[in-house]
């Protein structure tokens, strides 16, 4: 009997441990899925993905601010999940984007229903960062033997972390007001919003109090016609930290920001931004074929380029805001996390480089065949293909204003950023003596081209890279 007790006692803790998943480990992370108990009540479970991250990496907060996309996942019906509980999330800003993010370590509880077996699979995405970004993506099989959790300890914790409630008001001007807090017990504080569109998010958060109360001015990205909601986090004098769960009233129009001059400065600056190098690329051979040409064709080859920067990023704007109106959360650059979207952009730029690089000649189909500078509309197109993984100052900000505004100024706003993308070439050709310095014509060129094909085919390698990332194993 003594012998038969000790055996128990020997294995208990291997049974325990049936109340996690095997994890998927990379160097930038370890990701585990935990349960609290090791059987289903009534089919449904309380979940968790845990997460720990290397130092200098991070993941999204359900609210990624400027860049990212939070963690999912998913599960074969009859299984329905509920959604991630996330903690409160750290602030993040570099060169200009800001970002609301998770490091260290993070415990992302969630439920399941309609459990049934004795396993359960769950599907999850995210996306890891530190100088580079890495989409990730794993299959957990969680064993239900019954018996104790050895990860039961992870989960009354965890409602310590979700913010208390707390009710709010919000002026005409953006700022936060939150009655009975005073300046004894805080420190600094900053409010974390529900929607990607409520804030401009690079926008300091000035600190401030009156006789009662606690004040956080905010730079709103929008008229504020509804409901806002977020996390403030509070800093004592001693560095300890309190999280609100913060709700308002609907706050009265904010006063006019001339969002159209942002939009124009974010898509002007978009063109310097490193990532954007194929566009000068693309935009440095069309320099190099207008030289020594008549003003009329210098103008009608920047027209052509305007049209497909314009009808692009139309495009892309509708189908943002489509998106919107719809319910579905989408930020500038979305289209990336598709597979079969980063495969495409990958096979056009491909075409592109090559064409460049004088393998074959690239012609229009269909009416943009028929147009005049129809080289120039393609180019256009293309830079704003392979500018939609960037973000430049003030885009942020003009893109958040658009996705909270009605549909017609939101569209306005889209094409400014484009007309701003397109502006350089614009400039270069209705100024006759910008023009006429150019460079003419000549056998010169077409090894220019030949160079400037590298850049493309640079930029078709890692979008090979990503698309790997994302439908690798």
């Amino acid at each position: 009997m003594r012998c038969l007790a000790l055996l128990v006692l020997l294995f208990l803790p291997h049974f325990a441990q049936a109340a996690a998943s095997a994890p998927y480990v990379t160097p930038r992370d370890q990701v585990r899925l935990v349960s609290e108990t090791n059987s289903a009540t009534d089919g449904k479970l309380q979940l968790a993905l845990q997460f720990k991250l290397a130092p200098g990496w991070h993941i999204y907060w359900k609210n990624p601010g400027d860049a990212g996309f939070p963690p999912a996942v998913s599960a074969a019906a009859p299984v329905t999940l509920g959604a991630l509980d996330d903690p409160p999330p750290d602030y993040f800003l570099q060169d200009g984007i800001a970002a609301y993010v998770l490091s260290g370590e993070a415990l992302l509880p969630f439920t399941a229903s309609g459990i049934s077996g004795d396993s359960l699979s769950v599907n999850a995405r995210w996306l890891v960062c530190a100088d580079v970004c890495v989409p990730e993506h794993a299959s957990f099989t969680l064993p239900l033997t019954g018996g104790a959790s050895a990860e039961a300890g992870l989960f009354p914790a965890a409602p310590s972390i979700v913010p208390s409630p707390y009710k709010a008001t919000l002026t005409p001007d953006g700022t936060l007001r939150l009655d009975g807090v005073g300046a004894q017990q805080v420190k600094a504080a900053h409010f974390f919003p529900d929607s990607a569109s409520a804030l401009v998010n690079s926008a300091p958060q000035t600190l401030g109090f009156g006789a009662h109360d606690l004040t956080l001015h905010l730079k709103l990205a929008g008229p504020a016609t509804a409901e806002l909601t977020g996390v403030l986090e509070l800093t004592d004098p001693s560095g300890r930290m309190q999280a609100l769960a913060i709700a308002t009233s609907p706050a009265p129009p904010a006063a006019h920001a001339p969002w159209w001059l942002l939009a124009l400065a974010g898509g002007l600056i978009l063109n310097l931004m490193p990532c954007v190098f194929p566009i000068l690329a693309m935009k440095a051979a069309a320099f190099a074929r207008m030289g020594g040409a008549a003003h009329a064709h210098i103008r009608r080859e920047a027209l052509g380029y305007t049209l497909g920067v314009l009808g692009s990023m139309a495009v892309l704007g509708g189908v943002l805001l489509g998106l919107r109106a719809a319910g579905v959360a989408a930020f500038w650059g979305f289209q990336f996390q598709s597979p079969i979207f980063v495969a495409l952009a990958a096979w056009v730029i491909l075409a592109a480089g090559l064409s460049m690089a004088g393998l074959f000649h690239l012609s229009m189909p269909g009416f943009i065949g028929r147009l005049p500078a129809q080289h120039s509309v393609l180019t256009g197109l293309l830079a704003v293909l392979v500018a939609t993984p960037c973000t430049a100052p003030f885009m942020g900000a003009a893109i958040a204003a658009a996705l909270a505004m009605p549909a017609l100024p939101a569209m306005g706003l889209f094409l400014a950023l484009g007309l701003g993308l397109a502006l350089p070439i614009l400039i270069l050709a209705f100024i006759p003596a910008l023009a006429a310095a150019l460079p003419r014509p000549g056998r010169w060129m077409a090894w220019v081209q030949k160079l400037l094909s590298l850049p493309m085919f640079a930029t078709c390698l890692w979008l090979g890279w990503v698309l790997f990332r994302q439908s690798g194993p």
